[in-house]
C-alpha cells in the first residue's frame, strides 16, 4: 500500500468517525454500507495522484506504454481510455471524499460515474489480461467478459446500495446529536 492510500484511508476513517458521531445510534445499516463502499473506492483510486504525477513527468513513456494496440483495440483508443480512466479515477476519489459529509450531490454523481468506471476498468483489465497473450482469440472475449463481470458486479452492488431507501434517507437526514434526542432528565 502506497503513501497516498494510507493518507486517504486515514482521512476517510477520521472523517467518517466524526460524521457518524453527529447522530450516533442512528442509521446503523447505512453507516456500515457507507464505510465499506467508500473504503473500497478510496483504496482503489487513492494511488491516482502518483499516477498523475508519473503521467505528467513521463508523458512520452506513458504514451508508449499505453498507446499501442493490444488485442482488438487500436493503440490510440487504449491511450484515450487510459486518459479517461485517470480522469474518472480522480473524479471518483474527490466524489468519495465529499460523500464523507453526506453530500447528496456527490452520491448522485457517483451513481452516474459507476457505469463509466465499469467501462474504463474493464478495458484496463483487458489490456493487462492480454499483454503477452494476444495470439489466443478466446482470451480476448474471456478477458473482456471477466473484467466486465467483476467490475460490473461491484458497481451494481454500490449502485443498489446508494439508490436504496435507507441510504437516501441517510443522505437526506440532518444529523441530530444523540444527546439532543434523549429526554431531558432534569426537566
Amino acid at each position: 500500500m502506497n503513501g497516498f492510500k494510507v493518507i486517504a484511508l486515514l482521512i476517510l476513517a477520521i472523517g467518517l468517525y466524526y460524521n457518524y458521531q453527529q447522530d450516533a445510534g442512528q442509521h446503523g445499516k447505512a453507516k456500515v454500507w457507507q464505510a465499506v463502499c467508500l473504503a473500497l473506492l478510496v483504496q482503489a483510486y487513492a494511488s491516482i495522484f502518483g499516477q498523475v504525477g508519473w503521467l505528467v513527468s513521463h508523458w512520452e513513456a506513458a504514451h508508449q506504454k499505453f498507446g499501442h494496440a493490444v488485442g482488438y483495440v487500436p493503440g490510440e483508443v487504449h491511450w484515450l481510455l487510459y486518459l479517461l480512466h485517470i480522469g474518472l479515477a480522480l473524479l471518483t476519489l474527490l466524489t468519495a471524499m465529499r460523500m464523507i459529509n453526506r453530500s447528496d450531490a456527490a452520491r448522485r454523481r457517483l451513481l452516474w460515474l459507476l457505469p463509466l468506471l465499469v467501462l474504463a476498468e474493464t478495458f484496463s483489465f483487458y489490456r493487462g489480461w492480454l499483454n503477452g497473450h494476444a495470439e489466443v482469440p478466446l482470451m480476448h472475449a474471456f478477458g473482456l467478459a471477466l473484467g466486465f463481470a467483476f467490475n460490473g458486479a461491484v458497481a451494481l452492488v454500490m449502485a443498489l446500495v446508494y439508490r436504496s431507501r435507507f441510504m437516501q434517507a441517510f443522505y437526506q437526514a440532518t444529523p441530530v446529536p444523540a444527546a439532543a434526542t434523549e429526554p431531558a432528565a432534569a426537566a
